[in-house]
């Protein structure tokens, strides 16, 4: 007999009765004592089979909440559907924000989860979900210290004020040297550590299809598929959705985005399949208006299909020489605007969400070099793709980048009368040249998403709710997976890393301690 046939066959849902119910956190609850029959029976379900947490993502989520989890003493099974853990740790730089740190202090720096919070409101503009940024702010900042303490080397130099995203206004940013690489050569191993001791059954290469449930309608496991094809029903008391975003999912990009261009730079298992496993279970995706593009990405030629920041076009990592524009060849913002917000949401209101990134001769000779890349790569870019355009005239070079020539004509002469007068129309500061001089050049620029918006709908327990605002029974969900627009239509700088690794961390560790007085923890723990 396995435990979802014993727990269909229960009165009512034990998830849902209010033992000892704890208004901080309501998964914790204490049951009456276990009769002789209930033991029996439990002892004669499926115990290798069945576990206290799934925990479904072995990434920026996933990694901290088995951990935590496996200390605290639950049974973990850990499921990834890649053949190796990290998630989007792989790619990410890793940054990570948290107010009242033991860094902080050692530093002398005055800080807080209080002016965390204050200072995410004011810069979000009060469009966050407010019970879960508290939750992020309020225990942010033990998360870092937590790390610290792991092993996460940030260096000396840390914390800082991050210019990528609207700046707080106190240094709280911690980014390793090698960013989410350092974050996976820390925790990995500590799992693997725990799956040698048998704490916690690790499923590489294993994919969840679906939600288990029972007639009331709670979460009691999920239903995976193994690299080989085999399906298998994995029972749990609590399941923890840590899966990511849905950045590889070009279909459930439009759905949530309609019309929006599909351009992402995310790790290759971020499927959404817990937004679609969890929608199926009854839950809610919201948060997908809140999309902000990032700024200012290219194609890399080495690798079609991926686009990336591989050219310096935002002023806080080199003070712009040249113009942009966008399909109509018009400039549609100041190149110089120190808001990465404002030049997110510039970008965002440009047809295609599109820019051509224009300079001279004279200015490719003095400027600071405007790509990230080697010149023999920067070189084989303007031979090989049509996104690097150079030309004799600014009439061939509209019509190489599909740009009315009598438009780009007027746009860089009304440019370079400004640079003249040191009077731009935009109110652009820094205008060291003219464009003037030939041959010309275009660079193509384009937004991206690294991080997914949408996400599946929970409270500020992180207890995913159905669309009456309930919780669903038994299932939980933690990083990517719940969206980035549940702080809001803006970045929050630091938010998406750090959430993840808090979320995941709380969620293991109040799990865990609620399963020490389960039904299903206790019996499989009790001599028969």
């Amino acid at each position: 007999m396995s435990i979802s046939t014993i727990v269909r066959t229960l009165p009512c849902d034990l998830r849902s009765m209010p033992w000892g119910f704890d208004p901080d956190w309501p998964v914790h609850f204490r049951p009456a004592p276990i009769g002789a029959a209930q033991r029996a029976a439990f002892k004669g379900a499926t115990m290798a089979e069945h576990w206290d947490i799934a925990i479904i993502g072995g990434g920026t989520a996933g990694l901290p909440a088995a951990i935590a989890a496996a200390r605290g003493g639950a049974r973990v099974v850990l499921i990834e559907a890649a053949e190796e853990l990290g998630g989007t740790l792989h790619l990410t730089g890793g940054s990570i924000a948290g107010g009242g740190t033991k860094a902080q202090q050692a530093k002398g720096i005055t800080d807080s989860a209080e002016q965390h919070y204050r200072d995410c409101l004011s810069i979000g503009g009060g469009s966050a979900q407010d019970d879960v940024l508290q939750l992020w702010t309020r225990n942010a900042g033990a998360t870092i210290d937590w790390l610290y303490a792991e092993g996460v080397p940030f260096g000396e130099q840390m914390p800082t004020f991050s210019a990528a995203h609207e700046a707080y206004d106190a240094p709280r940013t911690f980014t390793p040297p090698r960013g989410g690489k350092d974050l996976v050569d820390t925790l990995v191993p500590k799992v693997l550590e725990l799956v040698a001791q048998g704490r916690i059954d690790l499923r590489l290469a294993t994919r969840m299809t679906a939600l288990e449930t029972n007639a009331a309608g709670a979460v009691v496991g999920v239903e995976v598929r193994g690299a080989d094809g085999s399906q298998t029903t994995l029972e749990a008391d609590n399941v923890v959705l840590a899966c990511g975003g849905y950045g590889a999912n070009a279909a459930l990009w439009e759905r949530l985005h309609p019309g929006t261009p599909y351009r992402t730079y995310a790790w290759a298992t971020c499927r959404g399949d817990g937004h679609i496993a969890a929608e199926a279970a009854g839950a809610v995706l919201a948060h997908a208006q809140n999309f902000l593009p990032t700024y200012g990405a290219s194609e890399d030629i080495d690798a079609p299909g991926t686009f990336w920041i591989h050219s310096m076009v935002a002023p806080s990592m080199r003070a712009p020489w040249e113009i942009n524009v966008n399909m109509k060849a018009v400039r549609f913002m100041r190149e110089d605007l120190p808001s990465p917000d404002g030049r997110e949401r510039a970008l965002r209101a440009q047809p295609g969400q599109t820019f051509w990134t224009i300079y001279d001769a004279a200015i490719r000779a003095e400027a600071p070099p405007l790509f990230r890349w080697e010149p023999e790569k920067v070189a084989r870019a303007f031979a090989q793709s049509h996104d690097f355009v150079e030309a004799a005239s600014i009439s061939e070079l509209a019509g190489k980048c599909g740009l009315d020539a009598a438009t780009l004509k007027a746009t860089i002469a009304a440019y370079n009368e400004g640079q003249q007068s040191g009077q731009d129309a935009f109110g652009r500061e820094h205008m060291p040249c003219p464009v003037a001089q030939a041959p010309f050049y275009a660079v193509r620029h384009v937004s991206t998403s690294v991080v997914t918006w949408g996400g599946i709908t929970v409270d500020g327990e992180l207890r995913v709710i159905d669309a009456q605002g309930a919780p669903i029974p038994g299932l939980y969900a933690a990083g990517e997976v719940l969206g980035m627009g549940v702080f809001g239509a803006v970045f929050l700088g630091g938010s998406t890393m750090s959430s993840a690794l808090t979320f995941g961390k709380l969620l293991g560790e109040r799990l865990s301690a609620a399963a020490a007085t389960s039904y299903t923890h206790i019996a499989a723990q009790s001599p028969a």
